[in-house]
């Protein structure tokens, strides 16, 4: 979908009564036996069925979308705010940006306690 929507992105995508050509939609669409999401911009509508087609491609979707499958319009975009996500739910990212601060909140805290009881002349050992 570039140079509109940029990977790495963040959408944000609200549920509408009806889509129209233009709008750049979100739906289910089952690849090799997967089902993926996929943003694409509505090229044409039939009937009840869209059709798309994303920006940066020659070619219109092959694939006819069915009102059903539409997850929303795209009524959002954060720059690389998806990639960044997608680095804290990686193994790396939880660790960096979850447990080392936790690590840390906790060591801090428990000198804290035991400098407390130190002042009061308590000993744990």
């Amino acid at each position: 979908m570039e140079p509109v929507i940029y990977t790495g992105s963040l959408l944000i995508v609200r549920e509408q009564p009806d889509y129209n050509k233009g709008d750049i939609i979100t739906y289910y669409s089952q690849i090799n036996n997967k089902e993926e999401i996929i943003t694409h911009r509505v090229y044409r509508i039939g009937g009840n069925v869209y059709t798309t087609k994303g920006d940066a491609n020659e070619a219109i979707d092959e694939q006819i979308i069915l009102p059903r499958l539409v997850i929303g319009k795209v009524i959002g975009i954060i720059p690389k705010m998806g990639d960044y996500l997608m680095f804290l739910r990686s193994s790396t990212g939880l660790l960096i940006c979850i447990t080392f601060p936790m690590i840390l909140i906790l060591n801090v805290e428990v000198f804290t306690i035991f400098g407390i009881l130190e002042q009061n002349g308590k000993k744990l050992f």
